[in-house]
C-alpha cells in the first residue's frame, strides 16, 4: 500500500530540514578550519620573521652595514628577509669588498 501524499510530503520536508542542518554543520566546520588555517599561516610568517635577518646599509661612506632581526621595527620597511647563510655571505662580501 502506497503512503499517502501528505505523509510523503512531510517525510520529504523532514529530510530536507535534516539535510539543511547537515549542510549548516559542514559550513560551520569549514569556516572554523579556514580560520585555523589562516592563524597557522600567520604564525608561520611570524616565526619566519623572528628567525630571519635584515641587513641595513651603512649611512656613512666608510661605515658598516647593520644587522637586524627580521621582526625588528627599525628594519620593518626593508623588503627582504635573509637566512643565516645569506647573512654570512653578505658579511663575507662586505669584508672582501
Amino acid at each position: 500500500m502506497e503512503m499517502p501524499i501528505a505523509d510523503r510530503l512531510e517525510k520529504q520536508r523532514t529530510l530536507r530540514d535534516w539535510l539543511q542542518w547537515q549542510l549548516d554543520q559542514a559550513n560551520r566546520t569549514i569556516r572554523a578550519l579556514e580560520a585555523q588555517q589562516e592563524e597557522e599561516k600567520r604564525r608561520r610568517e611570524v616565526a619566519r620573521r623572528e628567525m630571519s635577518w635584515k641587513v641595513l646599509p651603512s649611512r656613512a661612506v666608510e661605515g658598516h652595514p647593520t644587522l637586524h632581526r627580521g621582526n625588528c621595527s627599525i628594519a620593518k620597511n626593508m623588503p627582504s628577509l635573509l637566512t643565516k647563510e645569506e647573512v654570512r655571505t653578505a658579511i663575507r662580501k662586505h669584508q672582501c669588498g
